[in-house]
């Protein structure tokens, strides 16, 4: 029985693989056809949809979202579903990585031609070179040893791309509760 057992985990892990994977080349290809313009957008509208999506999850774990935003109004290449996603996934995983009743920021400033988007947490932090969190091969490897994919992380950087964005991340403490911090850096446009 617990060879059986065995195999048949063995076999769920392969299947869970196996969806993940085309999951994402699903979402790659949706990605690939969408054309980003420079549109206007208002970063305090993004954050106020990720605080209203996120809200259960805030209150469940009884976390704090606290903001910073110093702009109000810009023109960047993406579009606001697509930015609300990702801004939306990063404060999901802070909230997953963040011990109960801690407090996740958010800051969103200018710094000379660019949009900055932080999100911290004071959670687990991470190892290793922050590179490996965005490969494709470590989500896909994540999936079949069972734990959470990073799927949502693996699209959110190629949206970042196609924005002509840059996506990066800095650990704390290297797995020692100091917590981490996921920038998205964007292109400032003109306005047209």
């Amino acid at each position: 029985a617990t060879e059986a057992n065995t195999i048949a985990d063995s076999a769920k892990k392969q299947q869970d693989f196996l969806a993940t994977y085309i999951n994402i080349l699903r979402e790659e290809e949706a990605l690939s056809k969408k054309v980003f313009k420079v549109r206007s957008v208002r970063p305090g509208e993004i954050i106020d949809a990720v605080k209203k999506q996120l809200a259960p999850k805030l209150a469940a774990k009884k976390i704090h979202l606290e903001t910073d935003m110093r702009i109000d109004h810009v023109h960047l290449r993406t579009d606001q579903d697509s930015l609300i996603f990702v801004v939306t996934n990063l404060v999901d995983n802070a909230i997953k990585y963040s011990p109960e009743g801690e407090t996740v920021s958010i800051k969103v400033y200018r710094e000379r031609t660019h949009l900055k988007i932080s999100v911290s947490d004071n959670g687990i932090g991470f190892d290793g070179k922050n590179a490996d969190l965005f490969k494709l091969s470590n989500m896909t490897r994540s999936a079949a040893e069972g734990k959470s994919s990073g799927m949502n992380l693996y699209l959110s950087r190629q949206i970042v791309k196609k924005s002509d964005g840059q996506f990066y991340a800095e650990s704390h403490g290297d797995g020692d509760r100091k917590g981490a911090t996921f920038f998205l850096d964007f292109k400032l446009y003109r306005r047209k």
